[in-house]
């Protein structure tokens, strides 16, 4: 009795919740945004961000699947600058 059995490797996807933060800050100016830029890149997880300046808030929204509030309120105000999460 001959016995053929085929192993198939299934391709598992691990796919990693993405979470948006959202801060408001002080960040004015682009000088500000890109202080601010270069260290968030040094953060795990974090996918992208932008800084809207037209908002009264000068809102810093982050897409990340590491979501650290606390390092990232850190690392903002590191550089100098205010930041606090706002509310959902």
């Amino acid at each position: 009795m001959n016995v053929h059995s085929n192993h198939m490797k299934s391709n598992l996807t691990v796919q990693q919740e993405i979470t948006i933060l959202v801060f408001r800050t002080n960040l004015r100016f682009s000088k500000d945004v890109r202080a601010v830029g270069a260290r968030l890149q040094q953060l795990p997880g974090i996918i992208r961000w932008n800084v809207d300046r037209q908002d009264v808030d000068n809102v810093l929204r982050i897409e990340t699947t590491c979501p650290d509030v606390e390092a990232i309120i850190a690392l903002v105000q590191q550089a100098g600058y205010c930041c606090e999460e706002l509310p959902d």
